[in-house]
């Protein structure tokens, strides 16, 4: 974790690649999604300056329309796979059990534990 934080070159204890994970809640949107800024030392680790990709989230947020909302999100995804702002190493789900005496759960990809009763068995 403390080498993710510098920018200075391997040889002198900074990084080149590291692995993380996310839940599709937290990057399934282009304006929360960390891996898709490209504001530079602003940015998230790696911090990239891609000056088109801010230009694709600002009209992704000064439109309410929902087509072109999508097809900004297109641009958008075709801009990260051209330029490799990240590579995405795969998908994975979590099963989940519960107990039938556990009931009003919430469905959600990632447990969520408000709103449940447990029942008598």
């Amino acid at each position: 974790m403390q080498r993710r934080a510098q920018q200075s070159a391997v040889s002198e204890g900074g990084w080149n690649i590291f692995f993380t994970n996310w839940m599709v809640p937290e990057i399934s949107d282009p304006l929360i999604n960390v891996m898709l800024n490209g504001r530079g030392d602003d940015a998230w680790f790696g911090w990239p300056d891609d000056p088109k990709i801010e230009e694709l989230r600002a009209a992704f947020v000064k439109t309410d329309d929902p087509a072109k909302q999508k097809e900004i999100s297109v641009e958008i995804q075709k801009h990260v796979m051209d330029n490799v702002n990240y590579i995405m190493m795969g998908e994975y789900l979590i099963p989940q059990a519960r107990r039938n005496a556990i009931q009003n759960m919430i469905p959600s990809p990632v447990p969520v534990f408000w709103n449940m009763t447990k029942e008598a068995e």
